[in-house]
């Protein structure tokens, strides 16, 4: 059975040009799932703040700026920072990606 060809899709951010650069979108979890969904919002020029509940966690991601736990050989890109602080978190971004386990999801609700 062959498949038809695979489309490009884009994110639509708003509509206008330049949108992608001035959305800003926090994905909470910083597993491998929300790492790599980070990087890649990130890499399209989405402001992209990652949240993970470990301080020292986070603290270390921010020194090495990856994920050394998860996603040890993907560079974090400029547009991405990292956040411990839950509110911050969710209280300044335009969008909430949620992005952990769900065994965990009531814990963070």
């Amino acid at each position: 059975m062959q498949h038809p060809p695979r489309q490009s899709t884009e994110i639509d951010m708003g509509g206008s040009e330049g949108a992608a650069a001035s959305a800003r979108i926090s994905v909470l979890g910083a597993g491998s799932w929300g790492t790599a969904l980070a990087i890649q919002l990130a890499r399209a020029g989405v402001n992209t703040l990652l949240w993970g509940r470990s301080a020292e966690h986070v603290q270390q991601m921010a020194r090495e700026r990856r994920n050394a736990r998860y996603l040890p050989e993907a560079q974090f890109p400029p547009g991405l920072q990292v956040e411990v602080d839950f509110t911050r978190a969710v209280g300044t971004e335009d969008d909430l990606l949620v992005a952990v386990p769900s065994h965990s999801l009531r814990k963070l609700l």
